[in-house]
């Protein structure tokens, strides 16, 4: 009587674990759409001062979900070269008063 049981139980576990496989969807490849969006993009980069083979290599990149955001409006492109005088200038001056405040905090504490 065990041994019957332990043979369904195995059967049914089996039957969990491969029988998903059997109702699998096959999906057959599509193959993408041409379009030129990576060209638009690779043209502004190049408009905007990055050369030639960069501007194709960060294209590549891409997905095709970003190249078509970014070749609808070509404004989107843009040259960022990290933070300004004045972004710098804000962060210090933030980071100042913040430990400020917290050495007025602590030295109440221990008072």
């Amino acid at each position: 009587m065990t041994r019957r049981i332990g043979l369904a139980l195995v059967t049914v576990a089996l039957g969990v674990i491969i029988a998903p496989d059997a109702w699998a969807d096959v999906i057959p490849s599509k193959r993408a759409a041409k379009s030129n969006d990576a060209a638009r993009v690779t043209e502004r980069l190049e408009q905007v001062g990055v050369p030639q083979t960069q501007a194709r290599e960060q294209a590549s990149k891409m997905t095709t979900d970003d190249l078509a955001f970014f070749s609808r409006g070509a404004e989107r492109v843009q040259v960022v070269a990290g933070l300004t005088l004045q972004e710098w200038l804000l962060g210090a001056g933030f980071l100042g008063v913040i430990s400020l405040v917290a050495f007025i905090v602590i030295d109440d504490a221990n008072d």
